[in-house]
């Protein structure tokens, strides 16, 4: 009994798909799995795209940061700095196109433009921040003598750094990154925002970034 061939050069109505690293492939037809070319699926693009230069500062922020006491000293030391970086200055009125704000908020203006210009969505977040700050300082200095809103800031310093100095002598054991890349003096933030976003399980490509860097690339 003779029993029929089955070739796949003549079942062309089979698709499949085939998995790799590269991607997703979908064939036209059965036979172009062994001796056909396939179509590749066109990549979504990704809205979080972040730009090279973000990419290189970050991974390399990210050796500098390793241990979680390190970075939960960042945490607390660059909301200390930055508000005291606002406080004496959110004494100081200014209009500004007909509008009404401080110093302090003209101030930051340009450091949000640049997070904005390295990652739109952390840089929303960062300004979401910093509204929360500005308007601390302010509820500060209308409750607060001069005198004592300069010994607080002078207070905020100094935990501010030496909360950075320990985090890095102490925990991770290497000098802060801003020693060896000045550029990382306002990535600190951006860091920061970054590990809140992937926590709360968002920006899964800052997590291949930050959480699976291989160590000592920047060594």
């Amino acid at each position: 009994m003779t029993h029929p061939r089955f070739d796949l050069m003549r079942n062309p109505k089979f698709n499949y798909i085939i998995m790799s690293h590269t991607g997703v492939r979908v064939t036209e037809a059965g036979a172009s799995v062994l001796c056909g070319p396939t179509k590749r699926l066109p990549k979504a693009r990704d809205k979080h795209r972040m730009g090279s230069y973000f990419r290189r500062q970050l991974a390399d922020y990210v050796e500098y940061h390793r241990d979680p006491w390190n970075c939960a000293m960042h945490v607390f030391g660059i909301v200390f700095l930055f508000l005291a970086a606002i406080l004496p200055l959110s004494l100081w009125p200014v209009t500004v196109l007909g509008i009404q704000t401080s110093a302090a908020a003209v101030a930051v203006t340009p450091v949000l433009v640049y997070w904005f210009l390295l990652d739109f969505a952390l840089g929303a977040g960062i300004l979401a921040a910093a509204v929360v700050l500005l308007s601390t300082a302010a509820v500060i200095g209308g409750h607060t003598t001069t005198a004592g809103l300069w010994s607080l800031t002078a207070i905020l310093i100094v935990i501010g750094v030496a909360s950075q100095i320990i985090g890095h002598r102490v925990f991770e054991g290497r000098q802060p990154a801003l020693v060896d890349n000045p550029a990382h003096l306002l990535l600190g933030p951006m860091f920061v925002m970054a590990k809140l976003f992937i926590a709360l399980g968002f920006r899964r490509d800052l997590a291949i970034i930050i959480q699976d860097h291989p160590q000592g690339a920047a060594s």
